[in-house]
């Protein structure tokens, strides 16, 4: 028998999947671990997705190194 969900596949390296995972818990929106580079997000709507976008932004404005950010 085969059972059809509507989501949104996800392909990312393994510590954006990690980080996701630990989002969902947070902002309570399903992921389904696939494998170490595949998630599934069943039912996602246009809110679910900019959370997702936003949270990652976020990240990499952390861990982002500018010239700018330096004390002269």
């Amino acid at each position: 028998m085969v059972h059809v969900f509507k989501g949104l596949f996800l392909e990312c390296d393994p510590p954006t999947k990690q980080f996701l995972l630990f989002v969902s818990k947070q902002e309570h929106f399903e992921l389904i671990d696939i494998d170490e580079t595949h998630l599934f997000l069943q039912g996602g709507n246009e809110s679910t997705i900019a959370t997702i976008q936003r949270c990652i932004d976020e990240l990499q404005n952390r861990n982002t190194y500018s010239v700018f950010d330096q004390d002269k």
